[in-house]
């Protein structure tokens, strides 16, 4: 009789409460060890196709090497990139949107102009980051990021609204000789 109560009532029980756990993990995205790997390759084909990057969630393996690239559209939400990110001397023409990322390594992206938006809102550097001498000509985003090693913003031009709100630098920042044409938001 006990056999058969657990068979028929707990059994449905557990494996209902293993279904909800395993959905509410999969809902919570990236950030849950669940998102797909994506070699850096992949997204260097797409660029030197100019087509277009766009990828949520996922986990990027590998250095990103843009330079000396006229570059497609980029969207990588809420994702993770483990390798470096270098795009010296790049044209962005498209919009650049890296929102809630986590990078692992340096971020390099000297002499870069960004000619649409850029969107690093709530995004990590756990390396250092460099946009010295860069130029942003339409909105530029990091509200709510964290710079856990230096930041260096030198020479760089803003000529649209910044908003750098509840931003956290921890470690050496610098904006010498940048140039604000609009609104900043510290």
């Amino acid at each position: 009789m006990q056999y058969h109560f657990v068979r028929k009532y707990v059994r449905p029980i557990l494996a209902f409460m293993l279904l909800m756990m395993y959905l509410v993990a999969a809902l919570a995205g990236g950030s849950n060890g669940l998102s797909r790997e994506i070699p850096a390759s992949e997204i260097l084909t797409k660029v030197e196709k100019g087509e277009p990057v766009e990828y949520d969630h996922v986990t990027i393996i590998g250095d990103l090497k843009l330079n000396r690239m006229d570059l497609p559209a980029i969207r990588i939400n809420d994702s993770t990139i483990r390798g470096a990110v270098h795009a010296d001397g790049v044209v962005f023409s498209k919009s650049v949107n890296f929102k809630d990322s986590y990078f692992d390594g340096t971020v390099t992206l000297i002499n870069s102009m960004f000619d649409e938006g850029a969107d690093f809102r709530g995004s990590i550097f756990n390396g250092s980051v460099d946009f010295g001498y860069s130029e942003f000509n339409k909105k530029a985003f990091f509200g709510g990021s964290q710079f856990k090693d230096d930041a260096n913003f030198m020479a760089t031009k803003f000529n649209g609204y910044v908003d750098f709100l509840e931003s956290r630098f921890n470690g050496a920042t610098g904006f010498r000789f940048s140039k604000l044409e609009k609104m900043l938001t510290f």
